[in-house]
């Protein structure tokens, strides 16, 4: 059962503090939170890490109702903190957002907030899960900020291998690759790489209640998964990797498959995998989006702390005019509490 299925007493999930960061203040993301945090506060301590400018200007209601907290208080307290909202606003002096705008100053108040979020988390990972806005990452490049992701960011942090899974619905979508250019894909797809990915994803369907021994479903990276060698070798790789890891049992990985065909009707009644194992970002998330992208949502995989985040981006387009749709980021929330 969801943690969020009705009201919740004080310290009803052991006090785990959920950490959730604003994103790019410009775009959606805090809109999105403000819609969605409220219901999270009735059962966890929620602590909300962003311009206080930007929230002000989504919800002014729900800033009157976080209480001011300091960033030693969580790196330094044990003790119980009471649930409800709470408030940590790391932005510059002065800075004042500009909704549907795409600025360096945007993406450095950004990029502050999620760095003071992970520096929280990692203090403690068993206390902390982490909720992530989106963030534009060509906002960063333009500020000079070297981002090309949570999920790796976070990596670099943790010094472990994360995995990206995107789920909506029935739908479990993992990257091998994330966000790289597509002629760089072909290197990064090695047997050590797949092995490392389906062993992080077996891991973590058990860790998410999915099952225990899992069914993934692996798509080729060639046209008709490399014709056995014809079409490019790279799919022998993944055919190498496949194989090293049915030998472990903790699963069953099915391939490598024709990606054009994978995710078809046909071949899900015939293989019944639990998840997709996918070599590079649109050839997994197109699927995952089609789906449903207000019903998708991002979990971070392999990480010692729980990290989920929306599907979608920032929405500059729509920013600043109340319309946003919070129902990924209410999974995202949702999900982090389990």
């Amino acid at each position: 059962m969801s943690p969020l299925s009705g009201t919740a007493p004080t310290s009803s999930l052991s006090n785990k503090i959920l950490l959730v960061t604003l994103g790019d203040p410009n775009g959606i993301g805090p809109e999105v939170v403000a819609k969605s945090v409220p219901r999270a506060a009735r059962c966890a301590p929620v602590v909300l890490i962003g311009s206080l400018r930007a929230l002000m200007l989504a919800a002014p209601a729900l800033v009157r109702r976080c209480r001011p907290i300091e960033k030693g208080v969580l790196l330094s307290s044990r003790a119980s903190l009471p649930d409800g909202l709470y408030q940590i606003d790391p932005a510059s002096a002065g800075f004042r957002p500009q909704p549907g705008r795409m600025t360096a100053q945007a993406a450095r108040s950004a990029f502050d907030a999620f760095c003071l979020a992970v520096e929280i988390l990692a203090s403690d990972p068993a206390r902390f899960s982490l909720v992530t806005a989106p963030m534009s990452k060509e906002a960063c490049m333009r500020a000079g900020i070297r981002f090309s992701g949570h999920t790796g960011y976070l990596g670099e942090i943790f010094g472990v291998k994360p995995l990206m899974l995107l789920m909506a619905g029935a739908v479990r979508v993992a990257l091998v690759t994330e966000h790289i250019p597509i002629s760089r894909v072909p290197d990064r797809v090695t047997a050590a790489a797949v092995l490392r990915a389906l062993t992080t994803l077996a891991s973590g369907l058990a860790d998410l209640g999915v099952t225990r021994r899992p069914r993934i479903a692996v798509l080729g990276l060639n046209p008709h998964a490399g014709e056995g060698g014809r079409i490019g070798t790279e799919d022998s790789r993944i055919d190498r990797a496949i194989r090293a890891f049915n030998r472990t049992r903790r699963g069953v990985a099915m391939g490598p498959l024709p990606a054009d065909s994978a995710f078809s009707p046909e071949s899900v009644r015939r293989l019944h995998p639990h998840a997709f194992l996918a070599m590079y970002h649109d050839q997994g998330l197109i699927p995952v989006k089609r789906a449903g992208l207000h019903l998708a949502v991002n979990i971070t995989l392999g990480l010692p702390a729980r990290r989920t985040s929306p599907a979608h981006g920032t929405a500059y387009d729509i920013a600043g005019r109340r319309i946003a749709d919070p129902r990924s980021m209410r999974l995202a929330i949702d999900w982090a509490l389990r």
